[in-house]
């Protein structure tokens, strides 16, 4: 495969072309310089086999984020911690440089600009010390202010034209040079569709590539930049794979340099295509691996590979500064917490996420593991959460826990509903209870009428609603079945007792349900509490007092509540008992995989 062939960038080359993007995983505090964290997470994605990672931005002043940090010279041993442990895996460490951008650009005097420069310079001195291989600096933030014809306004020689525009970046790349000709020098080359932005047009990055090529630079990342995250970085279903890779493609046209390609990256098959069809040198996989760091050595083993879903957990918690933690997977790596163990046999009961991995994890470390699932298919509610638009990409998810179950030779019983006589006859050593929730119908007037219905059951396609259906909820599993039903066709309109609909709905995800509502026209009755069901519609209680809303079909979309399951006669056998996921706590697909995992690092 091209993926795994070498590649030269500058004096370097690369064992093969997979590429971690920068990325904050905001795990440091306001004053850390670099969080130990950091340094493991990193540390297992070069493990797994990735060839070059930068760290994202790192500060070289002074500001209270929670980013690395280079503003000291005694900041240099704590990042040769972090260079020596991707050094070991013979992978390649990149510093992406990043300057606040708080300042009014037009009006800021030559003098400040050249004092800006000497802080980027001092920091590549330091990081160089440090041990990094490249110094990556970002096309965003302060750089992409004065490169951008809207922001930067300046008469001077840094201001009008495109050259003067990016003449402080060019001048910056070739005093670098100067100081360091070994080091790789990378450009994060940020394209945008929103003039208001701080990027470049395409035509203008094209452009603007052959100029940093000509300073001396060694590598582009060629990069989309947005004001919404959710369109830089995209969820599930919002954009096609490989969406950004066009970006890659038109710049490298433009230059003899090597150009890396990012955007919605996932499988090798992906990455193939674009290294074989031209369009970039270098793949940039950011998300795939943070689902997977191991995703380069099971691609070359051919071993199930925990996909990316694109649930945006892990961005929606760095955009709101909490530390980075994956949806799929619980540890702060690969998988790093799981170590061999005297075997003993374990029966799971439940084969829903959470259920699916506590038996992987349990295997993994060299137990004997049965499952039972009451039904004929392995998933729980996943099955369910992918029916909605955009949502089919969960079951990557499913098809992963699957395979590794088989190939880990789990003793997988479908159909097998068991109880405690059942598993204490077994005699097992430790049982696992994650036989998920059950949906909830409200307690009002008129719920058993023959219209109304339960939202599992519809997204299960085991009943079909009609006309104008009103959805009783509008929290995420309310929301997640409105889209659906109004997108196949039905009038839908939402109630919701909270003062808001879509309460805790990502925010790289609610643009894109919002526009499908206004295409196919739900309503949202916020501050409506449904208090009886009539056959031909429902009574709420309003500000305004009683208000009756004409409907067809009626839909409870409430929460769940956890499946009981009786333990205490197992308990009295001597059998260790755990119980996790939703029938300890009700929550979502991240809460059910790291409940499991929990259970193996205490």
């Amino acid at each position: 495969m091209k993926l795994f062939e070498p590649l030269q960038i500058g004096s370097r080359v690369l064992k093969n072309r997979i590429m971690f993007p920068p990325v904050n995983f905001c795990f440091e505090n306001d004053d850390e310089c670099l969080a130990p964290e950091t340094i493991q997470y990193l540390a297992d994605i070069a493990r797994g086999g990735a060839a070059y990672l930068v760290l994202g931005e790192i500060y070289p002043v002074e500001v209270k984020k929670k980013s690395p940090k280079i503003t000291s010279d005694h900041h240099i041993d704590v990042f040769k911690t972090l260079c020596n442990s991707i050094h070991e895996h013979g992978a390649l460490i990149g510093a992406q440089i990043y300057y606040p951008d708080d300042f009014d650009i037009r009006m800021m005097p030559r003098e400040m600009l050249m004092r800006i420069r000497a802080d980027y310079l001092l920091a590549v001195d330091r990081l160089v010390l440090a041990g990094f291989d490249s110094i990556q600096l970002s096309g965003e933030r302060f750089l992409g202010s004065m490169s951008s014809s809207l922001i930067n306004t300046r008469n001077d020689e840094y201001g009008g034209s495109l050259e003067n525009r990016m003449r402080f970046a060019l001048e910056l790349i070739e005093e670098i040079k100067k100081r360091h000709h070994e080091i790789i020098l990378e450009y994060k080359l940020a394209v945008t569709d929103d003039p208001s932005w701080k990027g470049l047009t395409l035509n203008e990055a094209k452009q603007a590539a052959k100029l940093l090529e000509a300073a001396g630079l060694d590598l582009i990342h060629a990069a989309f930049t947005n004001p919404s995250h959710g369109e830089t970085v995209p969820a599930m279903g919002i954009k096609p794979y490989g969406c950004f890779t066009k970006i890659a493609a038109e710049i490298k046209k433009e230059v003899s340099i090597p150009v890396s390609a990012v955007g919605r990256i996932i499988e090798a098959q992906t990455a193939e295509a674009v290294l074989e069809t031209g369009q970039a040198d270098l793949i940039a996989l950011g998300r795939a691996l943070i689902a997977d760091p191991l995703w380069p050595e099971k691609v070359l083993e051919n071993k199930p590979i925990r996909y990316c879903v694109s649930c945006n957990k892990c961005l929606d918690k760095i955009a709101d500064e909490k530390k980075l933690r994956c949806g799929l997977h619980a540890g702060s790596g690969a998988d790093r917490f799981i170590k061999k163990e005297s075997p003993q046999n374990i029966i799971v009961t439940g084969g829903g996420p959470s259920g699916m991995e506590a038996a992987r994890i349990a295997a993994l470390r060299g137990h004997h593991v049965t499952l039972y699932e009451k039904t004929y298919r392995l998933g729980g509610q996943i099955l369910l959460a992918s029916v909605p638009p955009r949502k089919r990409e969960l079951l990557r998810f499913v098809n992963f826990l699957s395979d590794e179950l088989i190939r880990l030779n789990v003793n997988i019983q479908l159909g097998k509903e068991i109880d405690e006589d059942i598993i204490i006859a077994q005699k097992p050593d430790h049982v696992i209870i994650a036989v998920g929730a059950m949906s909830v119908s409200l307690p009002v007037e008129g719920a058993a009428l023959p219209h109304v219905f339960d939202s599992w059951d519809v997204l299960a396609g085991r009943k079909q609603v009609f006309g104008r259906t009103a959805v009783i909820g509008g929290g995420l599993v309310g929301i997640e079945i409105a889209e659906y039903l109004c997108t196949e066709g039905n009038r839908v309109f939402i109630v919701e007792m909270e003062d808001a609909v879509g309460i805790g709905q990502s925010p790289s995800i609610w643009p894109a349900m919002m526009e499908n509502y206004k295409k196919h026209g739900v309503q949202f009755f916020a501050s409506h509490t449904l208090k009886r069901i009539v056959k031909d519609g429902i009574m709420c209680a309003a500000k305004n007092g009683e208000v009756r809303i004409p409907c067809d079909s009626v839909v409870m979309a409430v929460n769940g509540r956890s499946r009981m399951f009786p333990v205490d006669n197992i308990r009295k056998a001597g059998i260790q008992v755990d119980m996790i996921g939703d029938c300890k706590q009700i929550g979502d697909i991240e809460a059910a995989v790291h409940s499991a995992a929990d259970l193996f690092v205490r």
